[in-house]
């Protein structure tokens, strides 16, 4: 006797079933930054979130050695499995070496730059108004970040070297400002200020370039790339995106500390962004955090 629908339909969906329970997990390897609490750092806690919502099998580890940008860009572009995944303020360039995913993890919010400086530079910032007024300054940044090009496209000064140099060079005057995303300033200054004691945060301007930070993978992991870009939707969609955006102590901390709405804005554009950059729709972006990409 031949097999009914509903026998035919319970075989398929066990056989379906039973094929993603033996899937293969995907092999999540992200970087750690030493002495950090890599663990609960936003990235890494949005990026657990977007895994879990994809309802793919995954499997999650920190990269065994710390590693600046520049180097992590490299190994993701050498596909061979070391590290898959890490994150970066994006550019033409990155978007092209790699796959981006194009939901912008921040929302933009890492658009809107605070300073570091040496504190007793501060009046130096008090009299500036204009971008023009950045110009005789120098800005520090990391090797190999996107901001550089975006600041010298502005005209903007700029001088770079190892992250954890930054610090230090500020702290003894070798540079005047170290642009930080609002979520950035204040953790750098209680992680680095006990050793660098000039040190502090500009009390009056805010920076604002369009400025997306995506999670890169390698051009050739495209099952990595489509699990993270559908769990974040979906996240975003039924709004856990949203809540830990708001509710994470690094975001909603330094919100309340840097106080946007009472500093002087200074606008730039980011000639880096390429146009599919710009296209990602308006809900993504944080209220007022991206002038000009809406």
């Amino acid at each position: 006797m031949g097999m009914s629908r509903l026998g035919c339909f319970a075989v398929i969906v066990c056989l379906f079933w039973g094929t993603v329970a033996n899937a293969e997990p995907l092999r999540v390897v992200y970087p750690a930054e030493a002495g950090r609490d890599t663990a609960n750092a936003y990235p890494v806690q949005l990026l657990e979130l977007a895994l879990r919502k994809s309802g793919k099998p995954y499997e999650m580890q920190p990269f065994q050695e710390s590693m600046n940008e520049a180097r992590a860009r490299s190994i993701l572009e050498a596909g061979d499995g070391n590290l898959t995944v890490a994150w970066f303020g994006t550019s033409r360039d990155f978007e092209q070496r790699l796959r981006p995913v194009r939901i912008p993890m921040y929302r933009g919010l890492l658009g809107h730059r605070i300073f570091l400086i040496n504190k007793a530079k501060q009046p130096l910032f008090s009299a500036v108004k204009t971008v023009a007024d950045l110009h005789p300054l120098l800005a520090l940044q990391g090797q190999g970040w996107s901001d550089v090009e975006i600041l010298a496209g502005a005209g903007l000064n700029v001088d770079t070297a190892r992250y954890n140099n930054l610090f230090p060079m500020l702290n003894g005057g070798r540079g005047d400002y170290f642009p930080r995303g609002v979520t950035e300033a204040f953790a750098e200054l209680e992680h680095f200020g006990l050793n660098n004691p000039n040190l502090a945060v500009e009390e009056e301007l805010t920076l604002v370039y369009p400025f997306a930070m995506f999670y890169f993978v390698s051009r050739s992991d495209v099952a990595l790339h489509d699990a993270i870009r559908d769990g974040l939707a979906a996240a975003f969609a039924d709004g856990s995106f949203q809540a830990l955006f708001e509710s994470h102590p690094a975001i909603a901390g330094a919100l309340k500390k840097v106080r946007l709405n009472q500093r002087r804005k200074l606008t730039i554009d980011n000639l880096l962004m390429t146009p599919e950059t710009r296209a990602i729709p308006a809900e993504y972006w944080y209220d007022g955090g991206q002038a000009g990409t809406k």
